[in-house]
């Protein structure tokens, strides 16, 4: 495997747009977005390390993973990008900010947060240890997905995005589940969102009870000139839920960007 993460593209012109998946997702499930912004922009789809085709890293910190997004930047010629993760990737989408705001056009930060869980550490290490209980237990990724799969979705959804989430989760290696798993509680970032001045869309469901609305008002609030859309009945992940009220926002977003910035 090469250094540089694996990332599925689509689209020719335009500004740079990165997606940036979650903890059980893949380049793959992006596909719904793929297709809807490639008109308008470049897109990439990434793998983060460890993930697909995308090599390990000897240690998964946000830094480490940030520095793996800055080569595929690099690597495709990109000096600058619009971010939008989900879940675990908006977190990565804030940290690679907060270290590199010159290569960051906009965020868009799909069921985000900007801290996990409260100050203290004993509930994230209460976390991580229940959602490794079941693989120390001898059950599989497999195993994993079947039980993660309804509290992902709130609503009703595409069979074939429901199949595209279930792929992902249960193909994350474990090794690379449980690394994650233990990057991701060491993430808190809010005190530091202040100073980022960089256009910001957040888009949560209010059913969602892996990212709860309260987290990302406080998100919100964090993030200066932050806009807030609340999708009514959707849950977890919006990309594969209900692509068709999300992609209309992340490209009315973009848009916007693009024509500040033209203007100024």
């Amino acid at each position: 495997m090469s250094a540089v993460p694996f990332a599925l593209t689509a689209g020719t012109h335009g500004s740079a747009v990165v997606l940036l998946h979650g903890l059980g997702g893949n380049a793959a499930s992006w596909q719904p977005q793929l297709d809807a912004l490639a008109a308008h922009h470049r897109v990439l789809a990434w793998e983060m390390p460890g993930y697909g085709d995308s090599a390990p890293l000897p240690a998964m910190t946000f830094a480490a993973v940030g520095n793996a997004l800055a080569a595929l930047l690099d690597a495709h010629g990109i000096d600058a990008a619009h971010l939008v993760g989900h879940s675990l990737g908006a977190m990565v989408a804030q940290e690679f900010a907060l270290a590199h705001p010159g290569r960051v056009h906009s965020l868009a930060l799909l069921a985000g947060s900007g801290r996990f869980g409260p100050p203290g550490g004993s509930w994230q290490q209460r976390f991580v240890a229940e959602r490794l209980a079941p693989l120390d237990a001898g059950r599989h990724m497999t195993d994993i997905a079947d039980d993660a799969l309804p509290r992902l979705f709130a609503g009703s959804v595409d069979p074939d995005h429901r199949a595209l989430a279930h792929a992902a989760l249960a193909a994350v290696p474990e090794a690379t589940y449980r690394a994650a798993l233990g990057m991701l509680a060491t993430f808190d970032a809010l005190d530091r969102l202040p100073a980022l001045r960089i256009p910001a869309l957040l888009v949560g469901g209010d059913r969602d009870p892996m990212a709860p609305l309260e987290g990302m008002r406080r998100l919100h609030d964090a993030l200066p000139g932050a806009r807030l859309e609340v999708l009514e009945g959707a849950g977890h992940w919006l990309g594969l839920e209900c692509p068709e009220r999300l992609n209309p926002l992340l490209l009315d977003f973009l848009a916007g960007v693009e024509a500040q910035g033209d203007a100024a």
